[in-house]
């Protein structure tokens, strides 16, 4: 019985050093081929990009900029961010503060996009108590920045969650999100889909950007196990939806 028991105690300890080297790994692995932006991010074997026109929001996201190989997330502050390994590449998109965290950054992008358009009277969005906060500032780099710090200190998860259109998993477009909100257990978390491939049996795979807490660097999120890259597959019958460590339900996909 004690051979066992310190046979085991050692097995697990060898797992441990091994997940701990492999994790140390894939943490200092961002950006390895220096993509210059998402769209450059290959697909998995056999998947095929899906249709996103010129000039809608799901072209826009893939064409978000990449920082350079081995850039690293940093908080807000500039401190390199812990959990490193959950990233892959990191978006070259500077924060507005320090309150700029998950559901900030899907507000953010969807916001960042209509300002490009010239879009400005559509930019709006409801805070926790049901109020909407819309941005009347036209193209004023620092109205859209001053209006967008707002949003981020009155909305969050909840609000997300709670206000924005609800999306079956079957009708998944890029631009969607996943969102669960914030519960006396614990806080809430959103991605954002920022691209969508599919192979021939219409199976899909996704790949999604996030921000998080404390604010830091908006990045693409890895698949760390066992894949190690951008790539999350899904079904479209899943009730429960995996994005790297976090967990969606069918019921937390919401459309701006």
């Amino acid at each position: 019985m004690k051979n066992f028991l310190k046979t085991t105690i050692s097995a697990l300890f060898i797992i441990a050093i091994v997940g701990i080297v492999y994790l140390m790994h894939i943490s200092n692995n961002f950006n390895p081929e220096n993509y210059k932006k998402i769209s450059d991010i290959p697909t998995p074997s056999g998947y095929v990009r899906v249709t996103a026109e010129k000039g809608s929001f799901g072209n826009y996201l893939r064409n978000l900029p990449l920082k350079p190989k081995d850039s690293k997330i940093k908080l807000y502050k500039g401190e390199e961010a812990s959990l490193q390994f959950l990233g892959y590449a990191v978006v070259d998109m500077p924060l507005f503060s320090n309150d700029e965290q998950c559901a900030d950054v899907c507000m953010r992008l969807w916001a960042e996009y209509l300002y490009s358009k010239g879009l400005y009277n559509k930019i709006s969005f409801t805070n926790v108590n049901g109020k909407k906060m819309t941005y009347q500032g036209g193209n004023s780099r620092n109205a859209f920045k001053k209006y967008m710090r707002n949003v981020f200190a009155y909305c969050n998860t909840n609000s997300l969650h709670r206000y924005i259109k609800k999306k079956s998993l079957a009708d998944l477009e890029i631009g969607d999100i996943f969102v669960y909100p914030w519960t006396q257990y614990g806080y809430g978390h959103a991605v954002m889909v920022a691209d969508i491939a599919k192979n021939e049996d219409g199976e899909m795979a996704v790949l999604c950007v996030e921000g998080n807490t404390p604010a830091r660097d908006i990045h693409v999120i890895r698949n760390p196990f066992p894949f190690r890259d951008a790539w999350s597959f899904i079904d479209k019958e899943d009730t429960n939806i995996f994005i790297s460590c976090f967990h969606f339900s069918n019921n937390d996909i919401r459309e701006f």
